[in-house]
């Protein structure tokens, strides 16, 4: 899957990345954890007062968060987050998120901007 390469680079992860990773991932870092989210979203350049809420907050500030950030609706922050939507090709992933961005009504593409 895609999860095997940087995002960034393109290139394979080796595999004390991927291994990190997987432990973080079932909260095997604990409360270092919130460090890594930190510098994680503060390296995306979404400034410091963001990085730390995010870093903080659970999923669904997140999902509010990125949809201020990013301008997601609701429907959009919806299907982003059904389940194995990260094991799908990107090409139908695309599909979904503008199929529901074209779909939506305007009064909630206008609620995600109000922000």
């Amino acid at each position: 899957g895609t999860n095997l390469k940087d995002y960034e680079t393109g290139m394979s992860k080796d595999e004390g990345e991927l291994i990190l990773e997987g432990i973080r991932r079932w909260g095997g870092f604990g409360p270092f954890d919130y460090q890594s989210r930190w510098s994680n979203e503060y390296d995306r350049n979404v400034g410091a007062y963001t990085a730390t809420l995010k870093a903080f907050a659970g999923p669904l500030p997140q999902d509010a968060i990125d949809g201020i950030l990013y301008r997601k609706n609701i429907p959009e922050i919806a299907v982003t987050n059904i389940p194995f939507y990260g094991a799908l090709p990107a090409d139908i992933r695309k599909d979904l998120r503008s199929s529901v961005r074209s779909s939506s009504s305007p009064a909630l593409n206008t609620a995600s901007h109000t922000f």
